[in-house]
């Protein structure tokens, strides 16, 4: 028995692929498989599209199972199609979040999609092994296997063109007798280790389940509930094989990211922050840990981060919105305000998902909600739009016409490539529903939000305006002022750092659409395709790098009391902090402090230079793409907005120090 299970990225020409992440959850699946299935299996797990290709032109799989997420949907039903065209007689299974809570859609979608034959629901690893066993027991007959009406399946049989549903039951694991650990490790029995290359980052998880209901989140609903805990032990095994792995062979890889949508709130987590200390520690891996952080136990939330390396967390408070009236509405709960304070102070990182056009929502109070979370210490914003997502309570109709949403369609950045398989070429071009009004939030408002959303991540979100927070923060001045200062400037004032923000909102505009978009193979898809906030954070840095400076400049003045020398030095760190375009070789700076910056900002001078990180993905994107506009696009999509400018280093290094105190002493002696 041939089994492919397959979580697609998107992949360009140059096999530059979409996304960096190990495709866990097939992973698990075919661990669980092979323990529990006890006819022979041959399992092969794809992330690549490139690779399924070519595995496909050589191989004709009994069952080919696809984890389905929005940003694939369209790539799996290419794939699943020409799979099915090839060789009818392969069982073709989508399971995944992006299924509907609405049975009729989900009839619909099938009806739409013939070549596939099953739909999962839920946790995956108990229905796929059922629809395995039930194939072989019935000699490969996809028809008949459908009649075994395996539960949390949906099907159509083609004979009499009815639906068929195998029924509920709970299949969460770890609710009932099977217990997580009944999964074995993916890491551990090896199957991972073909996804391992320079760059990518491992998923784990150490638990499932939400008890929030959030209305726009798939795991929002009353099935996700209840939490379940793997083993803390198993965690800590993952974790140093693939640390183990990485130093052996050499990989260039810093990041892990647990998958865990409330990660250090609970109890067990504590355990697990000890085990990732103990790894760092002993391995130097992950210098960097990724999370979505707990919507409650603030105490606890801080005392996990504070158990890891300094720098190697970024808490990841997803705030969404600080109206209580949407808060309500959308059934959310969030951490009090007053703990990103306290994590600022103790030197942790923040990181808040802010939505746009959440009901209720207003233009005031989405960007007061910003303004609100930098002042409370929150270092860094994701700025999503609200997205219409299947599986979710706001997909449903009578929850649209309540909050009065409106949608249209909008290309994911960087989900399109062209394919070839059995010789039918098609270009793949991913969509998603993008919520643009509500009946709080007129569309001109929404593009409006959109623009102080870009502005946050050139001053804010790039730390840029760090150097200016210390100093606020010294004078007991609230951090808002500075970009309430500047928002208001480019409002009533002519700047021609406005053009930016105008062609921002022409290609905001011009990147929805009524109707869903497909686009032709020789169309050149970079403009539409590209991340815009990220292309036009790339441009104001490297086109408007002046304006951006003197716009900061007389903001702040007033603020340093016409202590000129403290604002020039400032301003100086700030002016040095700016990328000199797309060169890997970027000058370094130390700047002295007065004795007044001493103290502000608790150090004798301040180092300014490129880190690895940024020097390595730097020299990538120079490698990767030879156009000029290709580099805007993709370089604060592989930096990321905390890269964007030069690492402003507020603690010098003992060996900087020591070498410094070594010239001086050496220049002394040639006196």
């Amino acid at each position: 028995m041939k089994i492919v299970l397959a979580l697609l990225a998107h992949e360009s020409e140059n096999g530059t692929m979409q996304n960096r992440y190990f495709p866990l959850s097939i992973g698990l699946v075919s661990e669980f498989i092979k323990a529990n299935v006890k006819s022979p299996v041959e399992i092969s797990l794809f992330k690549k599209p490139s690779k399924l290709v070519s595995y496909l032109e050589n191989n004709d799989p009994d069952i080919v199972m696809f984890g389905n997420y929005m940003w694939i949907e369209k790539l799996n039903c290419y794939f699943s199609k020409q799979i099915k065209k090839k060789n009818n007689k392969t069982l073709i299974a989508f399971g995944g979040p992006n299924l509907s809570i609405d049975a009729f859609k989900n009839e619909n979608f099938l009806r739409e999609n013939n070549h596939i034959d099953f739909l999962i629901e839920g946790d995956g690893e108990i229905v796929a092994k059922n629809i395995v066993e039930a194939f072989i027991e019935n000699n490969k007959d996809i028809e008949k296997t459908k009649l075994s009406n395996i539960p949390n399946t949906i099907s159509i049989e083609k004979k009499n063109n009815k639906v068929i549903t195998g029924g509920k039951e709970d299949f969460r694991i770890g609710v009932g007798d099977i217990k997580l650990e009944n999964i074995p490790s993916p890491y551990t029995s090896g199957a991972m280790d073909i996804f391992f290359e320079d760059g990518s980052i491992p998923l784990l998880e150490s638990n499932r389940g939400c008890p929030y209901s959030c209305s726009f989140c798939q795991q929002g609903t009353a099935y996700f509930s209840r939490v379940r805990y793997y083993d803390d032990k198993r965690v800590k095994d993952e974790l140093v094989y693939i640390a183990k792995k990485i130093k052996k062979e050499k990989i260039k890889m810093n990041i892990v990211e647990f998958t865990d949508p409330n990660f250090g709130m609970y109890k067990n987590d504590i355990l697990i922050f000890n085990h990732i200390r103990e790894v760092q520690d002993e391995y130097t891996y992950p210098k960097e840990v990724w999370c979505s952080s707990g919507k409650s136990q603030p105490d606890r939330i801080m005392e996990t981060a504070k158990i890891l390396k300094k720098g190697s967390i970024m808490i990841r408070a997803t705030v969404q919105s600080m109206n209580e009236e949407t808060l309500k509405n959308v059934a959310r709960k969030n951490l009090p305000v007053n703990i990103f304070k306290n994590m600022a102070t103790e030197g942790i990182e923040t990181y808040s998902d802010v939505m746009l056009a959440l009901p209720s929502e207003t233009k005031e109070t989405h960007i007061e909600g910003i303004l609100h979370l930098i002042d409370n210490g929150i270092d860094e914003f994701s700025m999503l739009q609200t997205i219409l997502l299947k599986g979710t309570e706001m997909e449903q109709d009578e929850y649209i016409k309540k909050y009065g949403i409106k949608t249209k369609h909008r290309v994911i950045p960087e989900c399109d490539g062209i394919y070839n398989l059995n010789e039918n070429e098609k270009r793949i071009t991913e969509t998603e529903k993008i919520i643009y009004e509500t009946n709080t939030l007129p569309f001109q408002d929404y593009l409006d939000c959109r623009k102080f959303n870009l502005l946050t991540m050139i001053f804010h979100n790039t730390r840029l305006l760090r150097p200016i927070y210390k100093y606020l923060d010294s004078k007991n001045i609230i951090r808002s002022e500075i970009l309430r200062k500047i928002y208001k400037h480019l409002n009533e004032n002519k700047n021609p750092l406005n053009n930016l923000l105008l062609s921002f909102e022409d290609a905001t505009k011009g990147e929805l659409s009524e109707k869903d978009l497909f686009f032709s193979n020789d169309l050149d898809l970079d403009e539409i395709a590209s991340n815009k906030m990220f292309k036009f954070l790339t441009l104001g840095l490297l086109n408007y790098k002046e304006q951006i400076i003197d716009l900061i400049k007389s903001s702040s003045l007033e603020y340093f009391e016409n202590n000129k020398s403290d604002h020039s030095i400032v301003m100086d760190i700030i002016e040095k902090s700016f990328l000199n375009d797309y060169n890997e070789n970027q000058e370094s700076h130390i700047i002295d402090l007065n004795d007044n910056l001493k103290k502000i900002f608790n150090n004798k001078e301040i180092e300014i230079k490129l880190t690895k990180f940024q020097k390595e993905q730097i020299d990538f994107l120079r490698k990767q793409y030879n156009k000029r506009s290709d580099m805007e696009s993709k370089m604060a999509y592989h930096l990321r907005p905390l890269n964007m400018i030069k690492n402003i280093d507020y603690e010098i290094s003992s060996e900087h120090l020591l070498t410094k105190k070594i010239s001086e002493n050496l220049a002394k002696n040639l006196d």
